[in-house]
């Protein structure tokens, strides 16, 4: 397994890993709100999830297994206070956005010690390491694309704008984002939603963090995160000249 690029068993010769133990069934909370007609509002929140690596340490004397430990440390907290990529040895194919909850103390046995390293998943989906995505071409602003995997996607859109007052990003006929202009003719737009956030590049004008274009009466990220399914969708953005979707499939 590999965590923030690294297999924590080029650390160290003793270093060998005994088992992984992923998240397993994805968990969630179910939340409900009673309205004024009786009418019940219910909604889902998916359980932060964890993954434990139990790692083996070899060697004569426990000074050195500690030694070991503060190497093993350092490797899991090497993404500070971030998430990073986790590979697990068992499907390298994928990774978690994981951050270290724990390190246990190493436990002796027989000439060996056994560490646990627990890392925390915010969202204990894995994603596919390599994203797929459609090609601009121009005059097209509508792309229907296929999600393939067995939780929605979280997309993020690229747009070569029009000179127009306003920007609306459909999903299958559903305006879920609404954006403010002006807008220049050219400029380049990029949307995401992990975390939620706008960017713009306008001609001769330095990338640029555009957020406050967002019109919040027009506008639910979450709608549109979980607006792809799997299954086929339509992606139209009005007021682009061209766009882009790319995403990664998730899976439960």
């Amino acid at each position: 397994m590999k965590y923030n690029g690294i297999d924590p068993r080029s650390l160290h010769p003793g270093i060998s890993i005994n088992k992984e133990i992923p998240p397993g069934t994805v968990t969630s909370q179910l939340e409900t709100l009673a309205g004024s007609d009786g009418e019940i509002i219910a909604g889902r929140t998916i359980q932060q999830g964890e993954y434990i690596v139990r790692v083996n340490i070899a060697g004569k004397y426990k000074a050195q297994a500690w030694e070991i430990r503060k190497m093993l440390a350092g490797w899991a907290r090497s993404a500070d206070i971030v998430t990073h990529e986790l590979i697990p040895t068992h499907w390298p194919t994928v990774a978690y956005d994981a951050i270290l909850k724990e390190i246990s103390e190493p436990e002796f046995v027989m000439g060996f010690a056994t560490i646990d390293v627990v890392f925390a998943l915010p969202r204990p989906i894995a994603h596919d390491l390599i994203e797929k995505g459609t090609l601009m071409e121009m005059g097209v602003d509508t792309h229907t694309i296929t999600v393939k995997g067995t939780s929605h996607a979280r997309p993020w859109i690229s747009a070569d704008l029009l000179e127009t007052s306003s920007v609306s990003i459909l999903v299958d006929g559903e305006t879920r984002i609404r954006l403010k202009g002006p807008f220049t003719l050219g400029s380049i737009l990029e949307v995401y939603c992990n975390p939620p956030r706008v960017t713009l590049k306008a001609p001769g004008v330095a990338l640029q963090d555009a957020n406050e274009r967002i019109d919040y009466t027009g506008t639910d990220f979450t709608a549109f995160e979980k607006a792809f399914t799997p299954g086929e969708h339509t992606v139209t953005v009005d007021g682009a000249d061209s766009i882009s979707v790319n995403w990664k499939e998730e899976w439960l």
